[in-house]
């Protein structure tokens, strides 16, 4: 059925009408994007920065362990040349068995106790938010309108947080580890002691990785910023004292495996050979570190299946 000279009149019209906004747009600057596209490994990066730049906002929860972490670098670092004097060796060998008198490697241990508190302070304030204030806003509807992957958003948020808590937990030990073989008498004490490098890194990693995932997940699944920081603090300064206490009341080492401070400090006595502390008793070392790795494993798994169920909630589920 051929169409009548009017109708024909109105699709040119209509054909004229839209060739004319496209020009008319074209003319007012808008074009197709052209510029360089980001890869999909990038977005986690992207995501990790925004949570890093967030934490500095934070005055007492972020900035202030920093400060307290840069001076008791500083402390230790005297400390530490304190110890390694030559007149301090004297007395090391003038007192024999009568008294210890601990060597420089002592301070990275101490150090790394210090600064596990301070990791703990910036992962309760910016790991128990990192998911739970998206769930709380509904950021979900921003970030999965875009082709963003779970895997990206998760790994962003656990870099971020790893990046805020590595400061004070893994940076500090590696720069005082660094300082100790700065102080050493000369290269063949210098490679006598190299070791402190890798077990700086190993411990610092032990207690990252534990601090990050941990409170990150618990935000995760509780959703909420304020009862998750609430919870993780009760957990890590009372129940995990708790189960410390009685660890050392009953002699049962086993119970302590289910504190972070408990675990890292198990692996921190292997890997310095540091003196077991008198009022505490530790788990094996081995058994430690497989339980953090249990830990690991199962707060990745919480926030892999917190993050799928809010980005299946954006597509017409329920949270």
């Amino acid at each position: 059925m051929s169409a009548g000279p009017g109708e024909v009149g109105h699709a040119d019209q209509a054909t004229a009408g839209t060739a004319g906004t496209a020009d008319a747009i074209y003319q007012l600057g808008y074009e197709r994007y052209r510029g360089p596209r980001r890869e999909r490994g990038s977005r986690a990066w992207i995501i990790a920065r925004n949570v890093v730049a967030q934490a500095w906002q934070s005055r007492w929860g972020v900035k202030a362990p920093l400060v307290l972490t840069a001076m008791w670098l500083m402390g230790a670092s005297v400390a530490m040349w304190f110890l390694r004097h030559e007149l301090v060796d004297m007395a090391r060998q003038a007192a024999g068995d009568k008294i210890a008198i601990p060597g420089p490697e002592i301070a990275l241990y101490v150090s790394t106790q210090a600064f596990a508190f301070f990791a703990f302070v910036i992962a309760t304030v910016v790991g128990c938010r990192a998911v739970a204030d998206d769930l709380r806003l509904g950021s979900f509807q921003f970030y999965f309108s875009r082709p963003l992957r779970v895997f990206d958003y998760g790994i962003g948020k656990l870099l971020g947080v790893g990046i805020a808590v590595g400061l004070p937990m893994l940076a500090a030990p590696l720069c005082l580890a660094v300082v100790r073989l700065l102080f050493a008498r000369d290269l063949g004490d210098a490679w006598a002691h190299a070791d402190v490098l890798p077990r700086s890194l190993a411990t610092g990693l032990v207690g990252t990785l534990s601090l990050t995932v941990i409170p990150v997940a618990l935000g995760a699944v509780v959703g909420h910023r304020r009862w998750a920081q609430a919870g993780f603090a009760i957990y890590y300064l009372v129940i995990a004292s708790i189960l410390e206490q009685f660890a050392l009341q009953f002699d049962q080492p086993l119970l302590a495996l289910l504190s972070i401070d408990a675990n890292l400090t198990s692996v921190g006595v292997a890997l310095y050979d540091a003196p077991m502390p008198p009022d505490a008793v530790l788990p094996p070392p081995l058994l430690s570190a497989l339980v953090v790795v249990l830990l690991l494993a199962l707060g990745s798994a919480l926030i892999a299946w917190r993050v799928r169920r809010a980005e299946s909630s954006f597509l017409g589920g329920r949270l």
